[in-house]
């Protein structure tokens, strides 16, 4: 599975070797990022795409994409640069001014043979409407032993606001299929961070979310823009 475990809960980990991530960058009031089936159907040139191949990166901008849009997306490729690879693999940015090779590269990855096979911007659907659909299925749930038995208790949706996080306990926020982050606190404890951890991973199964659904850990301190997203005015 995407995101798997790998020695109790030490690191959650990214792409194994040949695994490829697609993320879907989108919205209008509040641009969003969701992790979306690594395929060239699954596109559109109205938005913008990073595409995580696990040996490097391809920032791709939708010819009808917004300008607000094309930052996030950029900033979302540096933090899964530098946060998932170690800031060791390029960035490969495809729009009009790409060369044939990087094309035929970013394209090969998705088993496409043409950009004119990324549907159009009218196939993603409106971006407050987008922006809607993800807000109902946004869960936060909390992990803590607090009162001396584990429990997992949901306290809170959409929308989500930073205080709602404590440093002593665990939170697991469930995004639907575009994944499920563990988040950290820093004053946790190990059990609260392997119940949460396992927890995460029970969601995916219990909810019959697709294979390439993941599971990441998020330390307090260490947010990604991916997760800081779903909060309202998130302060670092």
């Amino acid at each position: 599975m995407p995101g798997g475990v790998a020695s109790g809960f030490q690191h959650v980990t990214t792409n194994a070797p040949g695994e490829k991530r697609l993320y879907h960058i989108k919205g209008k009031r509040h641009i969003r990022t969701t992790l979306v089936e690594p395929k060239v159907q699954s596109m559109n040139k109205g938005d913008c795409f990073v595409l995580d191949s696990g040996s490097e990166l391809f920032l791709y901008v939708g010819p009808d994409s917004k300008g607000v849009e094309s930052h996030t997306a950029r900033r979302v490729a540096n933090q899964i640069r530098d946060q998932d690879h170690c800031g060791k693999v390029n960035i490969t940015t495809i729009d009009s001014s790409s060369s044939e090779g990087e094309i035929s590269e970013f394209l090969s990855v998705l088993g496409a043979s043409s950009l004119t096979d990324v549907p159009d911007a009218s196939t993603a659907g409106d971006d407050l409407e987008f922006e809607k659909k993800l807000d109902r299925v946004i869960t936060l749930y909390k992990v803590s032993d607090e009162e001396g038995k584990m429990k997992t208790e949901k306290i809170g949706e959409k929308p989500l606001k930073q205080d709602l996080l404590d440093t002593k306990d665990c939170f697991i926020l469930d995004g639907g299929n575009s994944g499920i982050f563990v988040w950290v606190g820093k004053k946790s404890n190990g059990k609260e961070k392997a119940e949460a951890l396992n927890k995460g991973q029970a969601f995916i199964n219990e909810k019959n979310y697709p294979s390439w659904t993941s599971l990441k850990r998020v330390v307090e301190g260490g947010e990604p823009t991916i997760f800081k997203e779903y909060f309202i005015n998130w302060e670092d």
